[in-house]
């Protein structure tokens, strides 16, 4: 099993900074799905995301898990900052270099 020096422990393994994620409702207003998400996600570390019903929890997971985009903010990841515009090359490289359980599962 490879062994995590301290440093890799101490930095954030994933962060987001100022995630949001919108709909366009048939009137034209922003629906947001995620509004303004700031998190820190350290190596090693175990989060529960809780919350009432249609909170953003999957949505959450998702955006993490580079299975859905955002619109504004940018997620850092192996000390790579990923925006919208390079959403696809985060999602390559997260589903690669890392994975996580599905909540059905």
């Amino acid at each position: 099993m490879k062994k995590i020096d301290d440093q890799k422990k101490s930095s954030p393994f994933i962060s987001l900074n100022g995630v949001s994620k919108f709909i366009f409702e048939s009137d034209g207003k922003k629906k947001f799905l995620l509004r303004d998400i700031n998190l820190e996600v350290k190596m090693d570390s175990f989060i529960i995301i809780n919350g009432d019903s249609g909170a953003g929890k999957t949505t959450l997971v998702n955006v993490m898990g580079g299975l859905s985009s955002f619109q504004e903010g940018t997620i850092t990841f192996e000390n790579q900052i990923f925006s919208p515009e390079n959403f696809s090359e985060y999602s390559k490289k997260i589903r690669s270099d890392s994975g996580f359980i599905f909540q059905d599962y």
